[in-house]
């Protein structure tokens, strides 16, 4: 059976500790009134649903269902791929082959646990060519990684929807706190008045970058990290796949893996590099 675990992140655990405890650390050393987050809970509903409202209508409401699974489930757990053990798998793959032929493998199909390693190998065992075979892997892949990207996009959206609906948020506050001016004359106390409807105003806006950066980005990049290591576990399969088609030895299928995996990821972290860092700016749906 393919090893590919699926195990609570703990870099996320441990962002998501960091970043909520620095703003909650920094909120008490500057005696801010935290309570005011609580109190005005219509800045939250106008933030956080007016981010997922606009998002909705950017992109299709199978897009947005499977992005928000898609998108915590990456985020939450970790996809660990056991390299060696697969490369040990298909190299006995290829010892058997070699012995006993194609056929043989259709009784090692049961402990194979991805569905498209599966699919392939049949293929292989009913004859396709290696074109063919090629051809539906990179078929697969490309549809993966396409709606990969655009759980990306999603997230993306929502962190930059979200600072816009924030200052929305705080110009309606601001607008409530001018209607107000005439009832606060008559008070004692104008400018303190003044100053705490202007500072229930702000709320807003600090839970719109504060989803922004503190959720739908780095929710966003960690898809972003999640595409390169899909891609390069499926471009080993491909090719270790294309190798048992071509009757290579167990041993250099297993040397030219080893080759594949250590050369392909300094071209994984290039790809990354040139991809440079996810921006606030929410991108136009097609």
């Amino acid at each position: 059976m393919q090893s590919d675990n699926s195990d609570m992140d703990v870099a996320s655990i441990i962002g998501l500790v960091l970043g909520f405890g620095s703003i909650i650390v920094a909120a008490e050393v500057s005696h801010a009134n935290m309570a005011l987050l609580y109190e005005k809970y219509e800045a939250f509903i106008l933030v956080f649903g007016g981010t997922l409202g606009a998002a909705f209508l950017s992109f299709p409401l199978e897009t947005c269902l499977f992005s928000l699974r898609e998108g915590f489930t990456i985020v939450l757990f970790e996809k660990k791929i056991a390299y060696d053990e697969l490369i040990d798998r298909f190299a006995h793959f290829a010892d058997v082959a070699r012995r006993d032929g194609l056929l043989v493998l259709e009784h090692q199909l049961e402990s194979v646990a991805d569905p498209s390693m599966r699919r392939a190998i049949e293929m292989l065992i009913d004859g396709q060519s290696a074109d063919v075979i090629r051809a539906v892997l990179e078929t697969e892949t490309d549809v993966a990684v396409a709606r990969m990207r655009d759980t990306e996009a999603f997230f993306a959206s929502l962190g930059g929807f979200s600072p816009t609906l924030g200052i929305i948020g705080t110009v309606l506050g601001l607008i409530s706190m001018l209607g107000k001016l005439g009832a606060l004359t008559e008070s004692g106390n104008i400018a303190g008045s003044i100053g705490g409807e202007t500072a229930a105003a702000f709320i807003a806006t600090f839970l719109g970058v504060f989803f922004a950066n503190l959720l739908w980005l780095p929710i966003s990049a960690k898809v972003r990290s999640r595409i390169s290591t899909v891609e390069l576990e499926r471009e080993l399969i491909t090719e270790a796949i294309l190798m048992l088609a071509a009757g290579n030895s167990p041993t250099i299928i297993r040397q030219k893996l080893q080759a594949y995996v250590v050369l392909s990821r300094p071209r994984r972290q290039k790809d990354e590099q040139d991809k440079g860092p996810i921006t606030a700016a929410a991108p136009q749906a097609t």
